[in-house]
Parts: structure tokens; C-alpha cells; sequence
């Protein structure tokens, strides 16, 4: 069914979105099952973390308008989706992408869910391991072992810049996880949490940040649309209705503070980057 208004719909319209596969559970259970809940209703734990970006996209259309019959592709890697979403395979991205990743002639970008030099993660390890809990220096970051996922290109550029040591490739946060726990890595760069204290505890293992020091990102996070989809223009039009909504009443930012973004906890911590302090 195509959106004929954004104003004027008389029932749900079906939606082919893409999702990651490890989220496809979360995100799922959060669109359909719970049917789009009010943002500040949920608890949602640091593993289900997966849910508040769908969340948010869901309540944007609500707010612009539509109410949507969900459609979930999974896929492994970012970069699949990005060319389904391209291709037309999937209408949009159930998670916000970096600008880097932004085609104009290929697919929309929604208004930006965080701006440039916004986002941040931390640097997280075991707690017993002291080594890492005591680097002092980005010059002693450079000195543990860390370990990503190299398709991670915004956050692989991160650690090429900082001159950082992350010869360890892992495919998920499963797997990087793992290799903290075997003593395999130092760290692994990843969102904060909402709580105060900072602890993550993901996948049955517990994690703390390297108090102090934080990474942020010169890009900023959007939703893409497929131009090749059906009504793209509208469908734009109503997420990003509906994004103003969310900023404007605060619901956005109180989203991203669930992901430990704006976590007053690190409002002092020396941040480092490739287009900030460092």
C-alpha cells in the first residue's frame, strides 16, 4: 500500500525496514509485540539496548502521522543494509547511520537524531584488570590491546587517528566480550549505560570503563530512506515530523540518555578525537 497523505491514513501501512540481526529479537518484540510504547514507560536493559533506536523511529512516524505495519529484514553487517536500503530492497533503516554512509542520489537522510561531535563511547574493561583502569594518558591507552570489529569504519577511523592498538577483530560485542573475559584484550570501545555508576553488564559478563576518558564521533546519526521506495519523499516528510516532535518535548534526548549519551557521570572526562581535543 502506498502513503497517499501523511495527514489522511485510514489504516497501518505495511514497512520494510532493515535490522540488525543480533537485534532482530529486540526490536521486534519492541514494534510489534509492545506495539511502539511511550519512550519514557520502558526499562530497558543495557543487552536490549538494540531497542531504543526502533523506538524512536516508530514514535516519529506516530508523531508524523502514520501508523505502520512492520516489515523486519534482518541483516549481519551495516554494510548490507546500506546497500539493501539503496537498492530498495528494504523503505528505511531501523538504525541511524553515520553521515559518511549518506548517498543523495540513492536514498534520503532523516534530521539528524545526534549532531556532529555528539556521540561517545567509552573504554571498557574488565574490573580486575588493573593495568587498564589505571592508563592515566592517551599515550597508556596506546599501550593496551584493544579489540573492534574492523567493518566498523566510523569507529575504525577513530582508532587509526588515536594511534590506538586494536589488532584484535571480533564479528559482534558477543565475541569482543569473550575476549576481555580470556584475558585476550584490554578493552572494547562502546556506549555508555544509563545507571551512574557506569557498570555494564552484557552477554553474563561485567564491565567498567577506564575512568576519565572518552572517544567522540565528527559525525552525525541518520535514518536512511530508500529513494527507490515507495512515497520516499512522505515518508521522510513524517520521520522527520516526527523526530521535531520527539526533540522539541525532550523524549529524543531522554531516548539517547537510555544509551548513556549525555551522561552527566562523563561530562568532565577528557574526550578525545580526530576533530576535537585530544
Amino acid at each position: 500500500m502506498l502513503i497517499a497523505s501523511t495527514s489522511a491514513q485510514t489504516e497501518p501501512i505495511e514497512l520494510r525496514v532493515g535490522v540488525y540481526a543480533e537485534h532482530f529479537d529486540t526490536a521486534y518484540s519492541i514494534l510489534i509485540d509492545e506495539h511502539c510504547p511511550d519512550i519514557r514507560s520502558v526499562d530497558v536493559p543495557p543487552y536490549k539496548i538494540g531497542a531504543i533506536e526502533p523506538l524512536i523511529l516508530c514514535l516519529a512516524l506516530k508523531e508524523g502521522g502514520l501508523e505502520i505495519k512492520w516489515k523486519l529484514h534482518g541483516y549481519p553487517l551495516a554494510t548490507r543494509m546500506i546497500q539493501a536500503v539503496e537498492q530498495g530492497h528494504i523503505q528505511a533503516t531501523l538504525y541511524p547511520f553515520w553521515s559518511r554512509y549518506i548517498t543523495p542520489t540513492k536514498v534520503f537522510a532523516s534530521k539528524a537524531l545526534i549532531g556532529p561531535n555528539e556521540y561517545t563511547k567509552g573504554f571498557y574493561s574488565t574490573p580486575d584488570n588493573l593495568r587498564a583502569h589505571k592508563a592515566k594518558s592517551l599515550q597508556q591507552l596506546q599501550a593496551l590491546s584493544g579489540v573492534s570489529n574492523n567493518t566498523w569504519v566510523a569507529d575504525q577511523e577513530l582508532i587509526d587517528c588515536l594511534d590506538l592498538n586494536t589488532s584484535n577483530n571480533a564479528l559482534n560485542y558477543d565475541e569482543m566480550y569473550k575476549k576481555l573475559a580470556q584475558g585476550k584484550a584490554d578493552y572494547l570501545l562502546t556506549e555508555f549505560p544509563k545507571n551512574p555508576d557506569l557498570t555494564r553488564q552484557d552477554f553474563t559478563f561485567e564491565l567498567t570503563p577506564i575512568p576519565n576518558f572518552k572517544v567522540v564521533f565528527a559525525d552525525s546519526l541518520h535514518f536512511l530512506i530508500s529513494k527507490k521506495g515507495e512515497q520516499a519523499e512522505a515518508l521522510k516528510t513524517a520521520i522527520d515530523i516526527g523526530l521535531k516532535k520527539l526533540d522539541e518535548n525532550g523524549d529524543l534526548d531522554y531516548a539517547y540518555q537510555l544509551f548513556g549519551q549525555f551522561n552527566p557521570a562523563t561530562k568532565d572526562w577528557t574526550t578525545l578525537g580526530c576533530h576535537g581535543d585530544t
